[in-house]
């Protein structure tokens, strides 16, 4: 408490015309210890995780044309104890801060898990998706995965799910298929797979591509 230095940053940005009707995200990869923010005079959130990125959805404070971004950083947090690790102990904005837009149907967060049997010869291929519905009506999507070779040859194909979210919600989606002899990874031989996540409206338009080493 009695040797707690603050740093204040403050710089104006400008969100893209194309982004409209779009989710807007803020992220700062690593800052330490602990911040708050705000968005256009307004309190947005909190982090003091600073080994780990801090993600603030921003759409509902962000108007059209120039915005205000403004960060307190605090030197010192009770998070300074849990980090309490072997590195030197220098404060503030250390890694980059970004923008990025996704639509309202997309997907949050996935899992890959390539999964080889008992004799690492064959394998099964999982991926796991949390989709999620920040619109305000039901949304029907559709979830594919493609995986290539390390050439970019197309090699498998998962099966296609089809899905529904409600408005405000999330839908979990699991994609599994077989793989045979997939060409092992190893330090001598560090060989891997490119996984594209695709997902589309019911419609079939396309909304989302993720690309994965697997």
């Amino acid at each position: 408490h009695d040797n707690n230095p603050v740093s204040s940053y403050r710089r104006t940005f400008t969100v893209p015309t194309a982004w409209s009707n779009r989710e807007v995200f803020l992220r700062f990869e690593g800052v330490n210890s602990f911040f708050y923010l705000w968005i256009n005079g307004q309190k947005v959130g909190l982090s003091k995780d600073s080994r780990t990125p801090a993600e603030f959805n921003i759409t509902r404070f962000i108007q059209p044309g120039e915005n205000l971004l403004a960060a307190e950083v605090y030197r010192w947090s009770d998070g300074s104890y849990l980090e309490d690790q072997d590195f030197w102990r220098l404060s503030g904005i250390f890694r980059d801060v970004w923008l990025w837009s996704s639509d309202r149907l997309h997907v949050r967060d996935f899992e890959v898990q390539p999964k080889l049997d008992a004799e690492c010869r064959d394998a099964r291929l999982v991926v796991t998706a949390q989709v999620r519905n920040m619109g305000d009506k039901e949304a029907r999507f559709t979830l594919e995965a493609a995986l290539s070779d390390a050439a970019g040859r197309p090699r498998f194909q998962l099966p296609l799910q089809s899905a529904r979210t409600a408005a405000g919600e999330e839908s979990t989606v699991r994609l599994e298929a077989s793989i045979k002899s997939p060409r092992k990874w190893s330090a001598e031989d560090p060989y891997l797979y490119r996984l594209m996540l695709t997902l589309r409206r019911a419609s079939g338009e396309l909304v989302e591509v993720i690309p994965c080493n697997v």
